[in-house]
């Protein structure tokens, strides 16, 4: 079986072989820093957002359009998965805006 990661991501990956689990490992698909996805069906259009500072996340021009122009709803994700070390997501704001 082959197995096709789409996302950077983290993943807790177990193997199975005859529904008996033969291993475990946590496996971290680093990013290399910001990257968009528009989620296509079944492989997502990858693209690098516009980043004026940490704060401002903007998609590009060509991307707001195939999304507007799209007759069935996309979804626009931002990733960003590398080794953090000991930061916490316990005081996490986000604030997303809508373009015209």
């Amino acid at each position: 079986m082959v197995l096709i990661y789409y996302f950077s991501v983290y993943f807790g990956a177990k193997l199975f072989v005859y529904k008996q689990l033969i291993a475990g490992y946590d496996l971290i698909i680093k990013s290399n820093g910001w990257i968009g996805t528009i989620e296509y069906n079944p492989v997502p259009e990858y693209f690098v957002p516009l980043l004026n500072d940490f704060h401002d996340l903007s998609v590009p021009l060509d991307i707001k359009r195939d999304i507007s122009e799209s007759e069935e709803p996309l979804f626009t994700i931002y990733h960003y998965i590398n080794d953090l070390g000991n930061v916490s997501g316990d005081d996490f704001r986000l604030q997303a805006n809508w373009w015209s």
